[in-house]
């Protein structure tokens, strides 16, 4: 830093603390990210304890089963000692996805999307298990208020205010011509104000996200707090970078600082409001999805049509698991559990198409949003932080897919046992398949979050070369 550089940047700290403007953006700012950290760090302890509230339920549920089954009392049709019965009906296992890294820092998709599934014999992996979800809807509907949106939509709007006019206010007062005439070039007065007051806003925010990854984060692995932190602050201040150089972009091309002040609001609704949106419009457009309804009624009508059926789909399972049928005697082939395992087999292989239509859609949806979200500064810096934090949408479509693997496992371990008869024992109790969610790389999240940041980086190039560009030729009359 130049020494006449370093005396603006000392005035400017002078005059910001005495505008009282100022101080009440920044406290502002400060306000809203303490209150969404602590929020975000409350949701996040509780979730945690609704996870392993569940596991510990349903531990107690095996265990109290496995205690029936060791009684050696009839029970009937739900008999604990049935395979039938415990893979239809008393034991499901609820499978839940972990809370991400930073998921207190950044709510994503984690509170539109199912992060707990009820997976057992009678149950599919839905496209969107909301009734098999144990939040509470109406919070689900409310959302929730995250460090991350403070960052991307309120950050920037503090920024512009405080350096939208940093420039046209000295020249609108008179002071401009004085101040250039002091041997201090337009191009250090511009980049004293923005250090000041940019820099005002950005350490609030950082100091802030450091705090709410100490509160809110999730135990990370050996090593990996400190680097994932590192790149979540970097982002944050290439982020604020962008807006500071779109608002110095605008100070030395713009006439009065109401001009400035219209363009940065109009940029800003565009970059975080009407591209997204547009984007979601034309994804919805040029891949719509089959209708759900459409998918539920396949379903239904699948079920009623396979139950109508249940002998026959029996003896067509029988044929083609013909392992199975030595060990089976005729009555039992007719069993009540036996034929919901053939009809379940049978609803899942007439919906597979309506149901792979509707994913491939998705798919095609998430494909275009991934590839157009360089259009926006916002879009980029979401998807930045909700992969550091670890709720986004490629970390739960990874959680689908293993739950889909656990209820293949799971009918595996069940099918056998229904259709030979084999008694559930202690034993039998002990090796009841266990979800356990694989945790993608971290590093996948860190590189997703460098390529967006550079993403970003680009415009900030483009706009400093048109800065310094304008600067040669600035008149300040």
């Amino acid at each position: 830093m130049t020494l006449r550089l370093a005396q603006i940047v000392r005035q400017e700290l002078l005059r910001v603390r005495r505008e009282t403007t100022s101080w009440i953006l920044i406290l502002m700012l400060a306000a809203a990210s303490l209150y969404a950290v602590l929020s975000g760090a409350i949701t996040v302890r509780g979730y945690m304890g609704m996870v392993e509230g569940s596991a510990q339920r349903q531990a107690a549920r095996v265990a109290n089963l496995l205690r029936q089954v060791e009684s050696g009392h009839e029970f009937g049709l739900y008999d604990p000692a049935d395979p039938g019965a415990v893979g239809f009906t008393l034991a499901p296992q609820w499978v839940a996805l972990p809370p991400g890294p930073f998921a207190g820092l950044a709510t994503g998709l984690a509170d539109v999307l199912p992060v707990f599934h009820r997976t057992s014999l009678a149950t599919r992996q839905a496209l969107s298990a909301a009734d098999d979800e144990e939040e509470n809807p109406d919070r689900l509907a409310l959302g929730r208020f995250d460090l991350a949106f403070v960052i991307v939509y309120l950050f920037p709007l503090v920024l512009l205010a405080l350096t939208y006019n940093v420039v046209s206010e000295e020249r609108e007062s008179g002071t401009l011509p004085l101040l250039l005439t002091q041997s201090i070039t337009l191009g250090e007065l511009l980049a004293g104000k923005m250090i000041v007051r940019g820099g005002a806003a950005i350490v609030v925010v950082v100091a802030i996200s450091v705090l709410g990854a100490a509160l809110a984060s999730v135990q990370l692995r050996a090593g990996h707090f400190t680097p994932m932190l590192l790149v979540w602050v970097g982002v944050t201040i290439i982020y604020a970078g962008f807006w500071l150089s779109l608002a110095a972009a605008v100070n030395v091309y713009g006439r009065h600082s109401s001009t400035n002040a219209t363009i940065l609001i109009s940029a800003w609704l565009l970059l975080t409001i009407v591209v997204p949106t547009t984007l979601n419009v034309l994804a919805e457009q040029l891949h719509p999805v089959p209708s759900r309804i459409l998918l539920t009624n396949a379903i239904r009508d699948a079920t009623a049509t396979a139950e109508a059926r249940g002998a026959d789909l029996l003896s067509s399972f029988y044929g083609d698991h013909p392992e199975l049928v030595a060990r089976a005697s005729v009555p039992d082939m007719q069993s009540y559990f036996a034929t919901k395992l053939a009809v379940r087999e049978a609803v899942r292989e007439e919906s597979r198409p309506i149901r792979e239509a509707f994913e491939a859609q998705l798919a095609r949806q998430r494909s275009l949003a991934d590839r157009y979200r360089f259009a926006s500064a916002a879009l980029l810096m979401d998807d930045a932080l909700t992969s550091l934090a670890g709720t986004d949408i490629r970390r739960h479509i990874e959680y689908l897919r293993q739950v889909g693997v656990f209820e293949d496992t799971w009918e595996e371990f069940f099918a056998p046992r229904i259709v030979s008869r084999s008694g559930m024992t202690a034993q039998t109790y002990d090796s009841l398949p266990h979800f356990v969610f694989d945790e993608p790389s971290l590093g996948i999240a860190a590189a997703r979050a460098g390529s967006n940041a550079l993403g970003m980086l680009l415009p900030i190039v483009f706009l400093a070369a048109a800065t310094v560009l304008r600067l040669r030729h600035y008149s300040p009359g």
